[in-house]
Formats: structure tokens, C-alpha cells, sequence
């Protein structure tokens, strides 16, 4: 069971996105991961852009989900926009698993990245032990 993963788009091609200013706080917007290479990146919606995500243990988390879920695994999620030399990055503060994918109003194609394919409910991220 491998996790997929999405071709890497060379710079040249990748479409040119809007910045968001950093410390922008996204609150409750449905959103799919992808572990994209060494990274994992992050379909908000509306828009499904993807942004690269910056590890944290939230993260660490969701991507033991994914990695145990073949399905397309839908999240709420809660964080926060960082900018670092003209790119954006998410900082991701809260993940709750979103069951179904049908109510999510996510646009599926080659251009948004994240498959059509409807969840599955998933196991539950398991809390933080100290």
C-alpha cells in the first residue's frame, strides 16, 4: 500500500497563484492532503489550490491517516498562511476527519489535484500521549 502521489509540475509551467498575506487564518474550510514527494500538500476549498503544509505533529497525524486510508480522506481544518520568499506555506493548527467527501463542494479534475473519489470514514487521528 503506497501512498500516490501527484507528478511534480517544473516551475516554469505551474500556474501563477494569488498571495495570501501571511498570518491569514483559514477556520473550518474542508480540505484534502497529498503527500506530494517529501512534502504534503494541501487542496483548500473553494479553489483547491495546493499549498505546501509545514510539519508539525498535526500533520504528522493526518499523514498516518492517509497513509492507512487508500481512499481520499476529506478534513476540516483550522491554521494558518505563512510567506517565505514569495511562496506560501500552511501551518496546520486543527484536523477533524470530514467522513463524507459528497457535501464538500470540491471541484475534481487534472487541474485542482485532488480525484473524485468519495471517502470513506477513517479511523480517527489519535491523540497526543506525552
Amino acid at each position: 500500500d503506497t501512498p500516490t502521489t501527484l507528478p511534480v509540475v517544473p516551475e516554469q509551467t505551474e500556474v501563477k497563484r494569488k498571495k495570501i498575506r501571511e498570518g491569514a487564518a483559514v477556520k473550518g474550510q474542508i480540505a484534502v492532503f497529498r503527500q506530494i514527494g517529501n512534502r504534503v500538500s494541501v487542496f483548500i476549498n473553494p479553489g483547491n489550490e495546493r499549498y505546501t503544509c509545514l510539519e508539525n505533529l498535526c500533520l504528522e497525524r493526518v499523514l498516518r491517516v492517509l497513509r492507512e486510508n487508500t481512499d481520499q480522506v476529506f478534513w476540516k481544518i483550522d491554521g494558518q498562511f505563512t510567506e517565505f520568499q514569495g511562496e506560501n506555506f500552511f501551518l496546520l493548527r486543527r484536523a477533524v476527519l470530514n467522513p463524507t467527501g459528497s457535501d464538500t463542494g470540491f471541484k475534481t479534475g487534472p487541474k485542482t489535484g485532488p480525484d473524485a473519489r468519495a471517502a470513506e470514514p477513517a479511523k480517527a487521528v489519535p491523540p497526543a500521549t506525552r
